[in-house]
């Protein structure tokens, strides 16, 4: 029970200091993806399954509903299906991922890691 109880304690000391020294959006190399919200049905499989050219209606079987869609006035759409602020007392990066579609159709697929 004691040995537990101080990894828990170390593992606390250990985020802790990280997150002091390395300051605020830090990348969080024991769980990269930390402070990430995803969308409901998210899957990094499925949406590394997305290709430019695909169908809208091929995207949404695959990855469901996204976090947000951005309508811009050229028909272009972003669907977006993470962001920041998981976490809410600490701030690391996350991971974005995105999808833009022009014409119903992929244009162009976002992975990224925000340091915002």
């Amino acid at each position: 029970m004691k040995t537990s109880v101080f990894s828990i304690m170390a593992g606390i000391f250990i985020f802790a200091a990280w997150y002091v020294f390395f300051g605020v959006e830090s990348y969080f190399f024991l769980w990269p993806s930390i402070d990430t919200q995803y969308s409901e049905n998210y899957n990094e499989e499925n949406f590394n399954k997305i290709t430019i050219g695909m169908p809208k209606n091929e995207v949404d079987q695959l990855m469901g509903e996204p976090l947000s869609i951005y309508q811009i006035e050229d028909g272009t759409a972003i669907y977006s299906y993470s962001s920041d602020a998981r976490l809410k007392i600490l701030d690391f990066a996350w991971f974005g991922r995105s999808v833009i579609f022009r014409d119903n159709k992929v244009i162009e697929i976002e992975k990224e890691i925000y340091y915002d």
